[in-house]
């Protein structure tokens, strides 16, 4: 985006925040175009929940509703940016702002539904979730990884083997 300079000076911050807001604005407005048996049909992205694969059918889980298309997953995965979507299993690409809860080897989207994530794809789901900056996401993984961040408890102090704080939107880090 930009940067700035200390000290920095209120209409310099303002422009920038403002430059920002616009961009993430751009962001959120974008849509997908699906060809369905009704004809053409336009999705925003950000009502995506999640997209599944049946039978050759693609299923997208929407705030709305459902949409069925023909297709593949992997055409699906291409036509979304992957900073916002992720695949979490050989059968689903999840909406990344959309899951609630990871608990073990599952989830839980906005809409209630729960997903299971593949031991394959987990360690790079977990990631891009995190990336995103996983919401309010509480990350139960096991008891041989933190509660809140899913890092190997075998790798800190044993001091600050309790769990640690999830700031909304924030960077996971540990003190």
């Amino acid at each position: 985006v930009d940067y700035l300079l200390k000290p920095v000076s209120y209409p310099r911050f303002s422009a920038l925040m403002k430059k920002t807001a616009r961009m993430l604005g751009s962001n959120a407005d974008a849509d997908v175009t699906l060809r369905t048996s009704g004809g053409m049909r336009r999705l925003p992205l950000s009502s995506v929940i999640y997209v599944e694969i049946r039978e050759h059918l693609l299923v997208w889980h929407t705030e709305s509703g459902r949409c069925e298309t023909w297709g593949t997953l992997k055409e699906a995965e291409k036509s979304l940016p992957a900073e916002r979507f992720a695949r979490c299993n050989h059968s689903c690409v999840a909406g990344l702002r959309h899951v609630v809860s990871v608990s073990g080897d599952e989830m839980t989207m906005s809409d209630g539904t729960r997903l299971a994530i593949s031991h394959s794809k987990k360690k790079t789901f977990m990631e891009r979730l995190r990336s995103q900056g996983g919401g309010n996401v509480c990350r139960n993984i096991s008891r041989r990884y933190c509660r809140c961040c899913s890092l190997r408890l075998s790798c800190l102090p044993r001091r600050s083997r309790s769990p640690c704080v999830l700031i909304v939107g924030a960077v996971l880090r540990f003190a």
